[in-house]
C-alpha cells in the first residue's frame, strides 16, 4: 500500500455547486482532494480547474446510487493513495419541488431517498474501514434548508438520523473519528425550529469548518 503523506478527502457531488468549493477550499488546506462525480466529462473538467489553480485534485467515476460504483471507487483511493481521511458526503437531488403530498409520485421519493440516504450511508459503511486503518476520519453529511418545500426530501431527512448512527458506530470503533453534519440554503431560522434535526445540524456546522485542522 502506498504511502501519502498528506490527508487525502472524498467529495461526492463535487462537479460543481458546493461540492467543488468545498473541493477547493480543502484543496487550499493542503488536502489531497478527490472529486467524486458520476459524469465523467463533467468530472474531469472541475478536476483539471482546480489542477490549474495549483491544487492536488483528481477525479473519482462515482454514482452513489450504485453500490459497485461506491466500492470501486474506495478501493482505487485506497490504492493510489493507502488512505482517506475525509468523506463529504453532498451529492443530492430534490426532483419534486412543485409537488406536495397529494400528488408526488412514489417513485420520485424511492429515488430521492436512494440518492439522499441510502447512498450516504453506503459510502460511509465502506469509507470508515478505510479511515480506522489510519486512526482518523471525518465525515460531513450535508442536506439543504430548501428540504422543507420537497415531500421527498424532507422524507429523506432521516441522513440526520444515519449521522449520529453512523458517528456512534465511529466511536465504537475505537478509533479518532467524528461524524458531522451541515446544512445549507435558505430559511434558516424556520428550518432550525422545525423538529426533524434541523437545529443539530446548524449548531454543529461550527465543528465541519475546521474539519482539516485536526
Amino acid at each position: 500500500m502506498p504511502e501519502h503523506d498528506k490527508r487525502v478527502a472524498l467529495v461526492t457531488g463535487a462537479n460543481r455547486g458546493i461540492g467543488y468549493a468545498i473541493s477547493r477550499r480543502l484543496g487550499e488546506q493542503n488536502i489531497t482532494v478527490v472529486l467524486g462525480a458520476r459524469d465523467p466529462h463533467k468530472g474531469t473538467e472541475a478536476c483539471s480547474r482546480l489542477q490549474g489553480e495549483g491544487l492536488d485534485a483528481h477525479f473519482e467515476l462515482l454514482d452513489v446510487i450504485d453500490e459497485k460504483s461506491i466500492k470501486k471507487a474506495i478501493e482505487n483511493i485506497r490504492t493510489h493513495f493507502g488512505r482517506l481521511d475525509i468523506l463529504v458526503n453532498n451529492a443530492g437531488i430534490m426532483i419534486d419541488g412543485q409537488e406536495d403530498v397529494r400528488n408526488v409520485n412514489p417513485e420520485t421519493i424511492q429515488k430521492t431517498i436512494q440518492t439522499n440516504v441510502m447512498g450516504p450511508l453506503m459510502l460511509c459503511q465502506c469509507c470508515i474501514p478505510l479511515m480506522q486503518a489510519g486512526d482518523y476520519g471525518r465525515i460531513v453529511n450535508m442536506a439543504s434548508t430548501r428540504t422543507i418545500f420537497s415531500v421527498a426530501n424532507t422524507i429523506s431527512m432521516d441522513i440526520i438520523l444515519i449521522t449520529k448512527i453512523v458517528d456512534s458506530g465511529f466511536q465504537k470503533g475505537g478509533s479518532h473519528g467524528k461524524t458531522l453534519s451541515t446544512c445549507y440554503g435558505i430559511g434558516n431560522a424556520y428550518f432550525c425550529s422545525r423538529p426533524h434535526g434541523g437545529h443539530h445540524m446548524c449548531c454543529r456546522r461550527k465543528e465541519y469548518e475546521g474539519l482539516g485542522a485536526g
